[in-house]
């Protein structure tokens, strides 16, 4: 059987799955239901990978439940995405094509997921009970600082990581 790679591009109202390589794609509702159906479809799919870039926030419902599902799931910088579209020529920008990309990104670069954070919180707004991202290690350096990790915070603290 051949290894499926999945790309997921949030947007508020809705998201785009893509798979690789058998080219399925769909779009679902970024609420309870919507997220609820993708993850019983990725389930059935069992993907070795799937990457979603983090947009602010909009996707941390949806990395929740598909980590809470034990889904191998990446949170990627969207620089990263950026400059994997221009490295592959792509300037076409949609949800579709994000999604498709970020698929291709999971099968050529194959990044590693990390575990998700075992303590979930309250999101920011008052969402669900999600992690604030699967970048686990950042959660764990702002708590151990005492900070409240929120969207904005830990995209600060993944930015001030990748300065040189």
């Amino acid at each position: 059987m051949t290894d499926s790679f999945v790309g997921v591009d949030v947007a508020k109202g809705e998201f785009v799955v893509a798979c690789r390589p058998d080219g399925v794609s769909w779009t679902a509702t970024n609420d309870s239901e919507g997220i609820a159906a993708t993850v019983a479809r990725l389930r059935s799919l069992r993907p070795h990978l799937i990457v979603l870039e983090a947009t602010g926030g909009y996707e941390r419902v949806v990395v929740a439940a598909l980590a809470a599902a034990g889904l191998p799931i990446v949170v990627a910088h969207p620089r990263q995405g950026r400059d994997f579209a221009k490295a592959t020529g792509q300037l076409a920008k949609t949800d579709d094509v994000d999604a498709d990309l970020l698929a291709l990104f999971a099968d050529r670069v194959r990044p590693t997921p990390r575990p998700a954070p075992g303590r979930c919180r309250p999101a920011v707004g008052g969402a669900d009970d999600a992690p604030p991202s699967a970048a686990g290690h950042a959660d764990r350096r702002a708590e151990s600082a005492g900070d409240a990790v929120g969207p904005i915070r830990l995209l600060r603290s993944v930015g001030r990581r990748g300065r040189g």
